[in-house]
C-alpha cells in the first residue's frame, strides 16, 4: 500500500509544465493578488454609510472632551487627526470613529480610524490615563456628494456609545 502512494507522489512531481502555461498561471496569480490587495485597501479607505443605532446617545456638553488637531482636505482624500475622552474616566479600550453628516441630506458616513497615542493626556485631572484617546483617519472622498458635512466622533471607548458633535464643518 505504501508503494502505491509513493509512486503516485513521484508521478505528480515528475509532471512537466509547458513554459507558456507556467507564465500564464504566474501572471494570472499576480494579477489576482494585486486585485485582492486593491479591493482590501479600498474597502478600508472609502467612507461607508452609517446608520445610527437606537442605543447611541447624543453626548451632553462637556461629557466628552474632543479636539481636532489636523484636518487636511485634498482633491481626492481627507485626513483627520484628533482625540476624545470621557470626563471622569480613563481610556481603557479604544473604539472611536469619525462621522461625516451631510448638512443637506442628513446622510452619515463613517471613517475607519486608528488609535494614536496622545502623550499630553497621560494624566488628566491628576488621575485619569487618556494617553490612548487619539484618533487618526485617512479616507478617499471620491463618491461623496459635494457640500458641507458636520464632523462628529462616535465614541465607543470603554463600551460607551455616544455621538459627539465637534462643532467643525468640513466642506467637500
Amino acid at each position: 500500500m505504501k508503494e502505491k502512494k509513493e509512486l503516485i507522489t513521484i508521478k505528480i512531481l515528475d509532471l512537466e509544465i509547458d513554459e507558456k502555461v507556467y507564465k500564464r498561471i504566474l501572471i494570472i496569480g499576480i494579477v489576482l493578488i494585486i486585485c485582492y490587495c486593491m479591493i482590501s485597501f479600498l474597502s478600508l479607505a472609502i467612507p461607508r454609510i452609517y446608520i445610527m443605532d437606537k442605543d447611541t446617545m447624543i453626548a451632553e456638553d462637556g461629557e466628552v472632551v474632543t479636539s481636532i488637531d489636523m484636518l487636511y482636505r485634498g482633491s481626492l482624500r481627507l485626513e483627520l487627526s484628533g482625540w476624545a475622552y470621557k470626563t471622569g474616566e480613563s481610556v481603557d479600550t479604544f473604539e472611536s470613529y469619525f462621522i461625516l453628516k451631510n448638512q443637506d441630506t442628513g446622510r452619515m458616513f463613517i471613517l475607519q480610524t486608528e488609535r494614536r497615542e496622545v502623550p499630553d493626556l497621560l494624566t488628566v485631572d491628576g488621575k485619569y490615563n487618556c494617553k490612548y484617546s487619539g484618533l487618526h483617519a485617512k479616507s478617499i472622498i471620491l463618491g461623496l456628494k459635494d457640500g458641507n458635512y458636520d464632523l462628529y466622533i462616535l465614541y465607543k471607548n470603554n463600551n460607551e456609545n455616544l455621538m459627539v458633535d465637534t462643532g467643525i464643518v468640513v466642506s467637500l
